[in-house]
């Protein structure tokens, strides 16, 4: 089941409304004064904590954002006064406002911030390769695991043409005419 990200292709009765994603609504990223955070105030009730929390609430007692309903309806207007409250606070001091009342939180990183994580390094998730074309080059390792073992990369993406004689040869196209294909510039 997967109906917060792919909701409008997911739920198929004929009464279903397609509407805005979960996914989007629920995770979206909150500015800060240094950066953001992402909030998951899933439900009404921790809805609630974190509008307290940040001073806001007041909020649910608006009959624009009353019921889940309503705020789904409204929430380009509530996610407007949120943000603007929220861009008081710097990311920390938001992450312990909400952490004090327990509404999963998660700070926002730059991707510098990504690569220096020590859990990567711990999983050895990323990789640096020498690539033909590119030079050297960053990359993601498959993260599963199979029976201990990762897939590790093959080789890389070949250039454009690059296999192309390989190809037609392993479909049986002679030598002498992949050379007057190339001649008459139909492939390179």
């Amino acid at each position: 089941m997967f109906p917060d990200g792919f909701q409008n292709h997911a739920l198929l009765d004929e009464d279903t409304i397609p509407g805005g994603l979960l996914i989007d609504i629920l995770y979206d990223l909150t500015l800060t004064k240094d950066g953001g955070v992402t909030v998951a105030a899933a439900n009404q009730e921790m809805q609630g904590r974190m509008l307290n929390a940040i001073g806001l609430l007041h909020l649910l007692q608006d009959e624009r954002f009353n019921s889940m309903k309503k705020l789904v309806e409204n929430l380009h207007i509530f996610r407007d006064l949120v943000a603007e409250k929220c861009m008081e606070y710097t990311s920390d001091e938001l992450l312990a406002l909400l952490r004090e009342v327990e509404v999963p939180c998660a700070k926002c990183l730059t991707r510098d911030e990504v690569l220096a994580q020590e859990q990567l390094s711990a999983n050895d998730s990323v990789s640096i390769v020498d690539h033909p074309h590119l030079g050297t080059l960053r990359i993601v390792r498959a993260p599963p695991r199979f029976g201990g073992e990762r897939l590790e990369p093959s080789r890389p993406t070949p250039a454009h043409g690059e296999h192309t004689d390989s190809v037609l040869s392993s479909f049986g196209v002679p030598a002498d005419r992949i050379e007057a294909l190339k001649s008459e510039e139909v492939i390179g």
